[in-house]
């Protein structure tokens, strides 16, 4: 099970909410109840390191999966060989879910689909002469991100 840590309130009348997923109900495959214990979860989280990333089982079917609630990872590498490519740029998120972008191991930033923001901010000190890793990974999206835009300016769009 994957659940999405996506911060907290620390001001106002919400301050001290309780965070969490509450009463949970397992059930397997034939719609039996399964026992559990409410001690018995544990939390793993996704550190995302590169030699994580690297390690990730890329042909493993939930990494490939097709359910439209199921976390998506992609990677895609490309390749910058000009010196007059390796300057400041953004990648394009219109049409993405929610979710975050690594860079050659780098956690470049989240995005949300929601926007008002669709761009993620690349800067050129962390693109490599050669090959270049990009992976994204996307808790909420129905169909996987097949395609990477890069633009010259931020894109911001009014809700």
């Amino acid at each position: 099970m994957q659940v999405e840590n996506a911060g907290r309130i620390n001001y106002g009348a919400a301050l001290g909410e309780r965070k969490g997923m509450g009463q949970v109900e397992l059930m397997d495959v034939e719609g039996q109840m399964l026992q559990q214990d409410q001690h018995a979860w544990t939390i793993l989280p996704l550190q995302w390191h590169k030699h994580e990333v690297e390690a990730l089982p890329w042909s493993h079917p939930q990494l490939q999966a097709t359910s439209a609630t199921a976390m998506r990872v992609a990677r895609a590498s490309f390749a910058v060989v000009d010196v007059a490519l390796e300057r400041d740029t953004y990648i394009d998120t219109r049409g993405w879910g929610r979710g975050a972008v690594f860079l050659n191991g780098i956690n470049l930033g989240r995005f949300d689909g929601d926007g008002p923001q669709f761009h993620i901010f690349v800067p050129a000190c962390w693109l490599v002469r050669g090959q270049n890793e990009l992976v994204v990974l996307d808790v909420r999206r129905e169909t996987p991100v097949t395609e990477v835009r890069f633009a010259a300016a931020p894109i911001w769009q009014a809700g």
